[in-house]
C-alpha cells in the first residue's frame, strides 16, 4: 500500500509542477515561480552537462577551509538536509512516546554503505573492494588530492565507525533507541566532537531536549572523529559531498 501511495503522490506532484512550468504568468519571486524555475533547471540536461563539476566547487572549497576538528564538526551540522555527510544523523521527528509533539533525534551515521555488515562481514568483501574503487573514482573526478590514498583512508575510517555501530536489529528496538538527553549531557557522554558547533550550524543551537537513538555508539564515534587527522576527515567529507550530488550532476558523475 505504501509504494502505491508514494507513486500516487509523486504523479500528483509532477502534474502540479508541470502545470506551473507551462504557465507564463507566474509572479517573479513567488513560490510557484521558484518551483517552476527549479524544475526547469533540473530538466535542462544540456546546461547540466555544460556545468560539469562547477556546482560542487563551492562546497569543496568550503571543506578545504574547514581545517580543524571544530570547523569540520560545524560543517557536518550544516550538511543536515543538504549536500554532504556527517558522522551523526540528526532531524526533527515525532516523539514516539508523546505523538502530540516533535523532538530532535540523533542517530549513528558516517557510513557510505548501507550498514555495518557491509564493512565487517566477509560475505561483503568484494563489495567493500568495489566501494573503495568507487570512492577513489569520485575523489579523482572532483580533483581531490591523492585519491587512491584517501580512498583507502576513508574506507578504513568507515570500517572503524561500523565497528561502533549498533546492528540493524538493535536499531529496531523501540525502547532501547529512546534515550533522553540534553545538549550538555550528550557532550559530556560523547566528548571529542563539538556538539554545540554542530547543532548551531544546523540552526538547532538552542534545543534543550534530544532523543539519542544508539546512545552507546555516540562516545565511540565521537572518539573516532577526534582521533582522525583533519586531512582524512576533509577527504571523507569531499567524497560524501560528491556522492550526494552525483545524481544531479553531469553524466560523467
Amino acid at each position: 500500500a505504501f509504494p502505491l501511495l508514494r507513486e500516487l503522490s509523486a504523479n500528483r506532484m509532477m502534474a502540479l509542477i508541470q502545470g506551473l512550468a507551462a504557465r507564463g504568468d507566474l509572479a517573479p519571486g513567488s513560490d510557484e515561480y521558484k518551483l517552476a524555475a527549479a524544475y526547469g533547471a533540473y530538466m535542462d540536461t544540456a546546461r547540466v552537462e555544460r556545468l560539469g563539476d562547477r556546482p560542487i566547487r563551492p562546497h569543496l572549497a568550503a571543506i578545504r577551509r574547514a581545517n580543524s576538528h571544530a570547523r569540520l564538526a560545524a560543517y557536518m551540522g550544516s550538511t543536515q538536509g543538504r549536500v554532504g555527510g556527517a558522522f551523526f544523523g540528526t532531524g526533527i521527528t515525532i516523539d514516539q512516546k508523546n505523538p502530540d509533539r516533535y523532538v530532535v533525534a540523533v542517530s549513528q551515521g558516517g557510513l557510505g554503505m548501507p550498514n555495518r555488515d557491509y564493512y565487517l562481514d566477509p560475505r561483503f568483501a568484494e563489495m567493500k573492494t568495489k566501494y573503495q574503487a568507487y570512492v577513489e573514482s569520485l575523489l579523482r573526478m572532483a580533483g581531490w588530492s591523492r585519491p587512491a590514498e584517501n580512498a583507502a583512508a576513508i574506507v578504513a575510517l568507515e570500517t572503524r565507525i561500523a565497528e561502533a555501530h549498533w546492528t540493524p536489529i538493535q536499531s529496531r528496538n523501540r525502547d532501547a533507541t529512546y534515550n533522553e538527553f540534553t545538549r550538555e549531557s550528550l557532550a559530556a557522554q560523547a566528548p571529542g566532537f563539538d556538539w554545540q558547533g554542530y547543532f548551531a550550524a544546523m540552526g538547532q543551537g538552542d534545543i534543550d531536549r534530544l532523543i539519542v537513538r544508539q546512545n552507546t555508539a555516540m562516545p565511540l564515534i565521537a572518539a573516532i572523529f577526534a582521533e582522525t587527522p583533519v586531512a582524512v576527515l576533509q577527504a571523507w567529507q569531499a567524497f560524501h559531498t560528491v556522492d550526494d550530488a552525483a545524481p544531479l550532476l553531469s553524466q560523467r558523475f
